[in-house]
């Protein structure tokens, strides 16, 4: 079944951005992240994940271009510059 997260992030100033995910270890990351205190995914809330799951033929590359969605990946993590 294909599925994609977004992950609720503080901006730090007053307004929050969604990431997409579909790395269950970027999700780790940010986790580890927002446990040891993180701003950006603690927000006061901790993460805050919500998981978009849809039917095993749906086509979620087209929904994701339509939609232009781009994905957070591991590289995206590293060096504090997210």
């Amino acid at each position: 079944m294909p599925s994609i997260q977004m992950v609720i992030t503080n901006n730090g100033d007053g307004s929050n951005s969604i990431r997409w995910v579909t790395d269950p270890a970027v999700i780790d990351k940010m986790q580890e992240l927002a446990d040891d205190g993180d701003g950006c995914f603690a927000s006061g809330d901790g993460l805050q994940v919500r998981t978009l799951a849809f039917p095993a033929d749906f086509d979620l590359e087209t929904f994701m271009k339509v939609n232009r969605i781009r994905l957070t990946k591991m590289s995206d993590m590293e060096g504090g510059n997210y």
